[in-house]
């Protein structure tokens, strides 16, 4: 990933291609709104990226293997830590958000988001995932 002053981002999935091979994150994560979500960054012009609970910020192109974790409330303080850094080092000052609504599992990704970008003051855009009619 490339140094820039804005990204797009999403959250990873529940939905995974369990295929054992390394897999670009963006085809690793099954779950519609990360499609919508690069189509979105592509057509701007701006890296896609995705939070993922184990790894914090990853390029949509990032080769990962499968995994199954999920983000859950103990574990926000530490992942706003790595997300804070990360922004940090990518020298980032907006960050457009495309996600679902907040509730259920989303909550804790959304709590990650919000703080980390509050910690680095990167301008946060939050945007419900458009449909895809």
């Amino acid at each position: 990933m490339k140094t820039t002053n804005r990204i797009v981002c999403t959250v990873c999935s529940r939905r995974k291609n369990e295929d054992p091979a390394l897999m670009p994150a963006y085809l690793r994560y099954q779950g519609p709104h990360i499609q919508i979500a690069k189509a979105i960054a592509d057509k701007e012009g701006f890296d896609f990226v995705i939070l993922s609970g184990k790894y914090g910020l990853i390029s949509g192109d990032k080769k990962i293997p499968y995994y199954d974790y999920l983000l859950i409330e103990d574990a926000v303080a530490n992942l706003v830590g790595i997300v804070s850094k990360q922004l940090y080092e990518l020298g980032v000052t907006e960050l457009e958000l495309y996600a679902e609504p907040r509730e259920g599992n989303w909550i804790p990704y959304y709590e990650v988001i919000e703080r980390a970008t509050d910690v680095t003051g990167t301008k946060l855009t939050l945007s419900l995932t458009p449909s895809r009619h």
